[in-house]
């Protein structure tokens, strides 16, 4: 008997979501998608803080199983589906992938999108004007950790060894949107590696599957 998809929770948009979306697509799993509003404070509701006691996204629900934060559902997903592994079987090659994961979701994360794609969010869609201040605050930090991911990462079509790593997948996430603004676009193309990965690995097709369609 199969198994029922896995369900995805959260909002289409979430750079967190996307992580797991790109999971799913590069180990070819179906699955069905709940939209959590986060702007009218859907995750903060009893039904959320259900699945995910923190009141954040993404949570995914499979085979009788809820699991919440990005990381524990990323390496989920590549242990339960069949398909490529998407952590090195090398320890050393492993470690650098975590390690540079840890430096996206902790030091890049909350700057690159919490405080310069976020004015740009806010300005669009909330009508409210953009906080300069926050951005220039924000870029010499941005600057400093793409320098440090700039020195993890491998020249090439990857960013850890010869296939796809959930170090791919988290960056993919977390930079698209990033590249998009005026600050994205005059930072990458300084950083010779990251940019050259960037070019292709945006052109892949598990990062055209999960465009955002706002």
């Amino acid at each position: 008997m199969p198994m029922a998809k896995p369900v995805l929770h959260g909002p289409i948009y979430s750079s967190h979501v996307r992580v797991v979306r790109l999971c799913l697509a590069e180990k070819n799993v179906a699955y069905e998608m709940q939209d959590v509003d986060l702007l009218r404070g859907a995750a903060r509701k009893p039904a959320h803080r259900k699945l995910h006691p923190f009141g954040k996204v993404p949570v995914l629900q499979h085979d009788g199983r809820t699991i919440y934060e990005t990381s524990a559902i990323a390496r989920y997903v590549d242990a339960a589906f069949p398909g490529p592994s998407l952590q090195p079987a090398d320890p050393a090659q492993a470690a650098r992938m975590n390690q540079i994961v840890a430096v996206l979701e902790t030091y890049l994360h909350p700057l690159m999108i919490g405080q310069v794609v976020m004015q740009y969010v806010r300005q669009r869609y909330m009508k409210k004007p953009i906080n300069r201040g926050a951005i220039q605050k924000a870029m010499p930090q941005i600057r400093d950790g793409l320098t440090a991911l700039e020195a993890l990462i491998d020249p090439g079509e990857f960013v850890v060894g010869k296939s796809v790593t959930l170090a791919d997948l988290f960056l993919g996430a977390f930079l698209a949107p990033f590249a998009q603004t005026p600050e994205g676009k005059r930072t990458l193309p300084k950083f010779a590696k990251l940019n050259a990965w960037w070019d292709g690995f945006n052109a892949r097709r598990s990062m055209a599957a999960t465009v955002p369609q706002l």
